[in-house]
């Protein structure tokens, strides 16, 4: 039988070296006639590397024999190949109606890879939002967990790793399965948008719109969510929106998978994108709402609730208000906010379950799940591995809202006469920091009043404040943020506030 096996390997050995050949030359003459074309600027910036896999994998992955293991064609990809290819992608021409308009197709491609996989029919709980609808995903994927159900969660942005982004049951994408299902999600996107662009190509010879485009950033990674969630059979998947909501990525699930929709509170950010007004940004929030489907909010300001209501009634989406939780459960967030959070989380989450009795008391595992939940980065208290009585108040606030509610959290945490609280605040481009300054202070000066009698001024609260601005190149907004922000400082140093400014968060931590 090995004589036999040899001796086809033989036989064989000079078909396979054909056919590399072949499409060695076929890859060679597509990136020339690309380079040479004056298309060039719209070809993707990182293409599969061509060459051996170190690791064996089946052929019935790329429509071969099944079962049959061989060394493949194309060489695995490493966790940096993948931040260079999601990080370092070239800015598509296509605007933002036409890049959403092709995320049909490319679900479409992921769900059919090998073997096909979609996710389950209302198992979605959708979230948007300006401020609180990642605490409200936090908090449902942590019930159903506590009730034990597989869970999927999608959320933006990381703190530290991409694959963050992306949770099974709670834990983040293995380095390895993140690698693995990015490399097949990639490769799929840019076989088929190459397929795309030369039949376009060769019928529109003079038109620069013609060329492959392949899916952004936060579109790949939300492609990787879909099928990492499809392959895990997960029972339920919460994905929250990256921005907006009428054209965001996540915004091209089916309707059927979709169980229930949530608006968390909204206010004024992003709006270069969205809107100017409160009731452009809650349009474009409006629309993840579904018809048939059950959608909940948070009591809203007047004019931005009017259009939540107008919208849900165009679509046909039963829309209703959050009530707020009597008594108030034990939340594993800090902050008074977050019990409009837990609120909407809890609509939310009874909805997949198909739970009429909205007004029912509240079940062990909910209970169980909303003290449990934890969000890194969300009004988190680290202590200092060294020093044990140093404690780090982490929040990502950063809308003057969020800012407010941060205020008033660090001034609660830092009621402690003998300790010297440090402030480091830092604000990227794109954003008014003396703004959003502003809405710190007020929520600190806020929570100062009401303990009034326990602190006579705000430097026992407050020892030291740090402003931080990052400034970003190409950003105009960072250069007024750069002068306007040490003022700032001169003004909270002249009221007894230790304040200093720093050029960058490093300088800031090493001070």
């Amino acid at each position: 039988v090995k004589k036999n096996a040899m001796e086809t390997n033989q036989r064989h050995r000079p078909v396979r070296a054909s056919l590399m050949v072949i499409c060695v030359v076929l890859a060679s003459l597509s990136l020339e006639i690309a380079r040479t074309s004056d298309l060039s600027s719209r070809v993707p910036s990182r293409l599969p590397v061509v060459t051996y896999r170190a690791r064996s994998r089946p052929y019935s992955e790329l429509g071969l024999r099944k079962g049959y293991r061989k060394r493949s064609m194309i060489r695995a990809m490493t966790q940096d190949e993948v931040e260079a290819i999601l990080w370092q992608q070239r800015p598509s021409a296509d605007t933002w109606e036409e890049r959403f308009g092709q995320l049909d197709k490319w679900l479409e491609t992921v769900c059919q890879l090998h073997p096909p996989r979609s996710i389950k029919q209302s198992s979605v709980v959708h979230v948007a939002g300006t401020k609180g609808k990642g605490s409200t995903c936090a908090m449902v994927e942590s019930m159903a967990r506590a009730k034990g159900l597989k869970t999927g969660l999608f959320t933006s942005p990381h703190l530290i790793q991409t694959r963050e982004r992306i949770r099974i049951n709670g834990r983040a994408l293995s380095e390895d399965k993140f690698v693995d299902i990015f490399e097949r999600v990639w490769t799929a996107c840019v076989l088929q948008a190459s397929k795309e662009g030369l039949k376009d190509l060769k019928g529109n010879k003079e038109d620069s719109r013609y060329l492959p485009s392949v899916p952004s950033a936060f579109e790949l990674l939300f492609l990787v969510a879909v099928r990492a969630f499809a392959e895990a059979e997960v029972d339920i998947c919460v994905f929250e929106v990256g921005l907006g909501g009428r054209l965001d990525a996540t915004n091209s699930l089916p309707t059927d998978w979709i169980a229930s929709s949530g608006i968390a509170s909204l206010g004024l950010d992003h709006q270069r994108l969205l809107g100017d007004t409160l009731r452009d940004i809650a349009r474009e929030k409006a629309g993840i709402l579904r018809k048939d489907v059950p959608s909940f909010t948070v009591f809203q300001p007047p004019e931005a609730f009017q259009v939540l209501e107008d919208v849900a009634t165009n679509v046909g989406s039963p829309l209703r208000v959050s009530k707020p939780l009597r008594p108030v459960p034990s939340i594993g967030l800090a902050g008074d906010h977050q019990e409009l959070n837990a609120a909407l989380a809890l609509d939310l989450f009874r909805s997949f379950e198909g739970n009429k009795l909205q007004n029912s008391g509240l079940l062990g595992y909910y209970k169980d799940g909303l003290a449990t939940v934890k969000w890194p980065g969300r009004a988190q208290i680290m202590s200092d591995p060294i020093c044990s009585n140093i404690r780090y108040l982490l929040d990502g606030a950063h809308s003057n809202e969020s800012l407010h509610a941060c205020g008033r959290w660090f001034a609660l945490e830092s009621t402690r006469p003998s300790k010297e609280n440090v402030l480091i605040f830092n604000c990227t481009g794109g954003r008014n920091a003396t703004t959003l300054l502003t809405a710190l202070a007020d929520g600190m000066a806020g929570e100062v009043q009401e303990t009034a009698d326990y602190l006579s001024s705000l430097s026992q609260v407050f020892g030291t404040i740090i402003t931080v601005p990052a400034k970003i190149d190409g950003d105009s907004q960072s250069g007024d943020n750069q002068s306007s922000v040490p003022e700032w400082a001169r003004k909270l140093h002249s009221e007894s506030l230790n304040a200093l400014h720093f050029g960058s968060l490093e300088e800031a931590l090493r001070w």
